[in-house]
C-alpha cells in the first residue's frame, strides 16, 4: 500500500520489458485508512492497460447479475465492517505517531502508515545519519526495559544490519503507548549522548536536559 500510482506504473513497465513475475501481497487492501484514493493493485493496472483488460472491462456487471443476492449482501457487510476495522487502525495509528512526535523527534525518522497495523521507523543512531544497527538495542536493550518490537534485520533476506524497526499498534493502549515509546526513548539516548559527546539534534538537547527516566 505504500507504493504510489506512478511507482506501481513503472515497476508494471519494467516487469513488461525485462519479462519478470510480479508476486502482489497486499493483505492490508481493505485496512487502507490514507487521505487519498486507495492505489490500484498491479492486477488491476495491468488489466486497465491491456488489450485483455478492455475486453473483459463489462465483466463485473455481467458478474453481479450472476451472483446470489445473499452474496451480494454478505459482500457489503464484510465491506462495511472493513471500513470500521480500518477507521479504528488509524485512530491507533494517530495515537502512536503523536508519541512518537513527542518523545522520539530527533532521534528517529518515519513514513505515516496508510494502511495495516504496524509502524516502521528509522533509528538515528551513530553518527545521527541512521546507519547505525537496531538489533542490539530492540532486541535486547529495549526488551529489559519491558518493550516488545522487532529489529528490521528480521525481514532483510540478507540478515544485514539496519536502524530500522517495526513496532505493531493494533492492540495497545494510548497508556502503554506512550510508556512504551518513552522506553524507547531512554533506550536511545545513552547511546547518542554518552561521555562529553554533544547531541547532533537541537531537540536531543531539550529532551535530555526535562525528562530523562533510568
Amino acid at each position: 500500500m505504500t507504493a504510489t500510482l506512478e511507482r506501481r506504473k513503472e515497476v508494471l513497465q519494467l516487469a513488461r520489458e525485462h519479462n519478470f513475475i510480479i508476486l502482489e501481497d497486499d493483505p492490508y487492501y481493505y485496512l487502507y485508512y490514507g487521505d487519498s484514493a486507495r492505489y490500484p493493485s498491479y492486477f488491476s493496472l495491468e488489466l486497465q492497460e491491456s488489450e485483455v483488460g478492455r475486453i473483459l472491462s463489462a465483466g463485473p456487471e455481467v458478474l453481479l447479475q450472476a451472483i446470489d443476492r445473499h452474496v451480494c449482501r454478505y459482500f457489503l457487510i464484510h465491506l462495511d465492517r472493513a471500513n470500521a476495522v480500518a477507521a479504528f487502525y488509524r485512530e491507533k495509528r494517530d495515537v502512536f505517531e503523536r508519541a512518537m512526535i513527542k518523545h522520539l523527534s530527533g532521534l528517529a525518522e518515519w513514513s505515516r502508515p496508510e494502511a495495516g497495523m504496524f509502524f516502521w521507523f528509522k533509528l538515528l543512531l551513530g553518527d545521527g545519519s541512521g546507519s547505525g544497527d537496531s538489533e542490539d538495542l530492540i532486541r535486547n536493550k529495549a526488551f529489559e526495559r519491558g518493550v516488545l518490537a522487532l529489529p528490521g534485520t528480521m525481514f532483510l533476506p540478507s540478515g544485514r544490519k539496519t536502524a530500522y524497526v517495526r513496532a505493531a499498534f493494533s492492540l495497545i493502549s494510548a497508556e502503554d503507548t506512550e510508556e512504551a515509546v518513552k522506553r524507547i526513548r531512554d533506550t536511545i539516548l545513552p547511546l547518542v549522548c554518552g561521555g562529553d559527546r554533544v547531541p547532533r539534534h537541537s531537540r536531543l538537547r531539550e529532551m535530555s536536559n526535562t525528562v530523562w527516566f533510568r
